[in-house]
């Protein structure tokens, strides 16, 4: 037994013997790859709606002579802003037997957005090329190269269903009128949102009215009410025929670079358009046919003069029409003011026996109340141009009254004794901060109508 295991270890030793003495082909070599020289076929690149679909650069290269197989040699361009150390890189890439590299205008443009370059200023920026093998093995990395472009803001074209004449009214304030579309301006990943803008024509939108339009909509309805306010922030007189440029501002949400649609024109003829609220309280019942009127010329800021009796709890609310089934406003109440709120708490004047200036503000959703006390003031009246002549107010005709012996000169009207609230001419009506008004040497009955919102009227006996 002994000897057959001595034998079996014997063949073994042979076997392992022959096998170690076996020669081993050796393992391939493969040369390590050199770094590549990029040349770019211009340095400085101005972009245009024009070259935008067109190769506007060729970036090219030596061959890294990494191994025989071309087909696995990946080549990645990479682009950033000057001195930003390839931080936030743009990669063009492509792998394979190649040796250049082209690059059209909107892939160049739509970079350059994404790093919030402005349009029309020329951005420095640097190339590189890093080369490999395969997946990136033994990577190579070309000195930067200087680059200058240019990027663009994208055209893009505004419609209107109609151009005008829009002449709206009171009764028409609430149609659509026209309706603008535009198309969307490709900045590659870019979101954006838009705004419309409006001025007088000719002005080249030096100072121009905004429209903020709701987020992802490509079209813009315009009532005859907002047609109306255009032409009221442009300073169109009344029943004057003039021309509005509006155009469509779209702002890329993340970085805020801006561009233009193109510009349409709408033809107005404004005409007066007062509008109206009420103010139906206990003061009168509750009744809002009956109730005294708050106006506005604009739709937003609305102002009226209102005599609250002694008596009552001073509550009120603000309708938008004579009616309770329409919207109507409360909210909060302090001594000189508060918020409003649809269908809010009632408000509050805040004593009764007295007359107020009330102001309501639509937008800001916000009303203030000023007990107003009325004098004349001016070289023509017994006080000069530094006190008031008190006028006393008769509930019965709804107005001021006061008789005064004049000198000749001139006067204006004031509440209480102050500059902040004054009342002189301004044609057909009265008008804040108005010119003073002359008057003859006599005794005379000066009456101060203030009971009609924006048409405050005076008389003279």
């Amino acid at each position: 037994m002994k000897n057959n295991f001595n034998f079996f270890i014997g063949v073994m030793g042979a076997l392992l013997c022959l096998a170690s003495c076996e020669k081993v082909d050796p393992l391939p070599y493969y040369n390590t790859g050199k770094e590549s020289a990029l040349t770019l076929s211009t340095t400085t690149v101005t972009l245009s709606h024009e070259n935008a679909e067109q190769e506007v650069i060729t970036f090219s290269w030596t061959n890294p002579e990494f191994a025989t197989s071309e087909a696995q040699y990946k080549y990645v361009v990479e682009l950033a802003p000057k001195g930003a150390d390839f931080t936030n890189a743009v990669a063009f890439v492509v792998v394979g037997k190649h040796n250049s590299l082209s690059v059209k205008g909107s892939d160049l443009n739509n970079a350059l957005v994404a790093w919030g370059k402005s349009f029309g200023e020329v951005v420095d920026l640097e190339a590189r090329l890093k080369t490999s093998y395969a997946n990136n093995n033994d990577m190579k990395i070309s000195p930067a190269v200087d680059l200058k472009v240019t990027p663009y803001a994208i055209p893009f074209s505004l419609s209107a269903t109609a151009t005008g004449t829009f002449s709206p009214t009171p009764q028409t304030k609430d149609d659509i009128f026209t309706t603008l579309s535009w198309t969307v301006p490709s900045y590659g990943n870019a979101t954006l949102h838009y705004e419309l803008e409006y001025a007088k024509a000719g002005t080249n939108f030096s100072n121009p009215g905004i429209i903020v339009i709701a987020a992802d909509s490509l079209s813009k309805s315009l009532t005859g009410f907002e047609i109306f306010q255009m032409a009221n922030t442009v300073d169109i007189p009344l029943n004057t025929t003039d021309d509005i440029e509006v155009r469509v501002k779209a702002i890329i949400n993340k970085t805020g670079q801006t561009s233009y649609s193109s510009v349409q024109t709408l033809r107005v003829t404004p005409v007066e358009m007062t509008l109206y609220m009420y103010v139906p309280g206990d003061y009168q019942g509750w009744n809002p046919e009956t109730a005294s009127r708050i106006a506005s010329s604009d739709g937003i800021h609305y102002e009226g003069y209102i005599w609250i009796p002694a008596g009552g709890n001073g509550e009120f609310k603000i309708t938008t029409e004579p009616n309770w089934s329409s919207l109507n406003y409360g909210g909060t109440s302090t001594a000189t003011g508060g918020t409003l709120v649809s269908n809010g708490d009632n408000l509050r004047f805040p004593e009764t026996g007295a007359y107020y200036l009330l102001k309501a503000n639509v937008h800001t959703m916000e009303w203030t109340i000023t007990k107003t006390e009325w004098g004349l003031i001016g070289n023509a009246t017994p006080g000069g141009w530094d006190n008031s002549t008190p006028m006393v107010y008769d509930p019965i005709v709804g107005k001021w009254k006061v008789t005064v012996t004049f000198t000749e000169g001139y006067f204006k009207f004031r509440a209480n004794n102050g500059w902040d609230i004054n009342l002189g001419n301004g044609g057909a009506y009265l008008s804040y901060g108005g010119g003073d008004i002359p008057v003859s040497a006599a005794t005379k009955t000066v009456w101060l109508d203030l009971s009609s919102p924006l048409k405050y009227t005076y008389t003279i006996e």
